[in-house]
């Protein structure tokens, strides 16, 4: 066998691979700032991909949410994937 059989793609070894979840803490799925250095409202809460639901994540984070709330007194959340009001609420 010659290093070009070596690495060539093979479909078997795709097609026999098995699909891992990866683990992220829920830091690492959004990046939190805030508008302006000197302020600290409102904070900032924006995926840094695309592709992030905002309910499902809100959902599984919401003493993060109720922590800033407190703390800063709003949230502003940009770039998250919806397309009306009404799936904000």
């Amino acid at each position: 066998m010659n290093l070009q059989q070596l690495k060539k793609p093979s479909l078997k070894r795709i097609a026999n691979s098995k699909r891992r979840g990866i683990k992220l803490s829920p830091k690492e799925l959004i990046k939190i700032d805030s508008i302006q250095p000197e302020s600290k409202l409102p904070v900032v809460i924006q995926p840094p991909r695309e592709g992030l639901n905002l309910v499902s994540w809100a959902a599984d984070n919401r003493e993060l949410i109720e922590t800033h709330l407190l703390k800063e007194g709003g949230i502003l959340f940009r770039n998250f994937q919806l397309n009306s009001i009404g799936e904000f609420e």
